[in-house]
């Protein structure tokens, strides 16, 4: 049974639909919501296929923040894990790797560091890399030859 979108979530496909193209930061600010709020609903609305992520450039210093905005058709949502358990952010067994499955999936074609995914999903890192290994390991993704390490989705 899929779960109905949180008032946040909801409050962002608004957002998006308004000023399609905007940041996490940019639509944190027109909500009035928490920058942390609005970039987990913005990734599990993602997970479901209802925005897209356009991933932000490499510039000197750092690079561009990723901009979102609002899927043009429903894709099939990849089957998504169980909601956060409540006591603060700690996932359940097996989320963390079918939320980085599903935002491989979503990023078809696409080589991705692990930290490139875990800011995606504001989780850490050295997680978001161990996730990664055991995909790899289970034929789910694949590592690409050479440094720097970095993984796409397999099928």
């Amino acid at each position: 049974m899929k779960k109905e979108p949180t008032s946040t979530a909801e409050r962002v496909l608004g957002a998006l639909a308004e000023s399609p193209g905007g940041t996490a930061a940019e639509l944190a600010d027109a909500l009035g919501a928490g920058r942390s709020t609005v970039a987990k609903a913005l990734v599990a609305l993602a997970t479901d296929g209802r925005v897209i992520r356009r991933a932000g450039e490499a510039a000197p210093g750092g690079r561009s923040a990723d901009r979102w905005s609002l899927a043009t058709a429903k894709k099939p949502a990849a089957k998504k894990a169980a909601t956060p358990a409540k006591a603060g952010d700690r996932l359940a067994k097996g989320e963390l790797r079918a939320a980085v499955l599903a935002h491989l999936r979503a990023h078809r074609g696409e080589d991705l560091s692990p930290t490139a995914v875990a800011r995606a999903l504001g989780r850490s890192a050295g997680a978001t890399a161990n996730a990664l290994a055991r995909l790899a390991d289970a034929g789910e993704a694949l590592e690409v030859p050479g440094p720097p390490r970095r993984f796409r989705i397999a099928r």
